[in-house]
């Protein structure tokens, strides 16, 4: 019985030491790094040939950048237009790097659908510049002359991660 035990436990021990040698040299997988970009503000659309300003506008939206997941360049938030009560969650992509961003979102819906872009600097706080031009809702286009755009000059850009 003695010899039984005494086998067990070298077995045991054997096992024990593998195992540990196992664990300490597989490398450990670690979270890539990813880069996002938000824009968040308010903001007014204007129109050149109007004596006043269309509409008080405001987003908040969230982008994957380069990344390993199945989200990079995908986009994600909310858009609203007061006068015209209009809230949506939008969705879409975005494309550039360093400092310049563009996020061409839309609604579900298609009651909104627009291209925010920031520049052409990304400073920090609420102080960056982002142009918002929409093809919908349609009260915000300007099929006329085309020079209807949406103004933030109080956004906060906020990049993260790899550059």
């Amino acid at each position: 019985m003695n010899t039984r035990r005494t086998l067990f436990i070298l077995v045991a021990a054997a096992l024990v030491a593998v195992l540990i040698l196992h664990v300490t040299r597989t490398p450990t997988a670690r979270a890539a790094a990813s880069q996002q970009v938000i824009f968040s503000g308010t903001g007014v659309f204007t129109d050149g040939a109007a004596p006043r300003p269309i509409t008080p506008f405001g987003f908040w939206i969230w982008c994957e950048g380069a990344s390993a997941n199945p989200y990079q360049g995908a986009c994600n938030g909310a858009m609203y237009f007061y006068a015209f009560g209009i809230t949506k969650g939008v969705f879409g992509s975005f494309s550039g790097s360093g400092q310049q961003f563009t996020m061409t979102v839309h609604s579900s819906d298609g009651v909104v659908a627009c291209t925010l872009k920031n520049g052409p600097t990304v400073v920090s706080g609420p102080a960056n510049m982002v142009t918002a031009n929409c093809t919908a809702p349609s009260q915000v286009v300007d099929t006329a002359d085309n020079d209807t755009s949406g103004l933030s000059t109080n956004a906060v850009v906020n990049v993260t991660g790899p550059q």
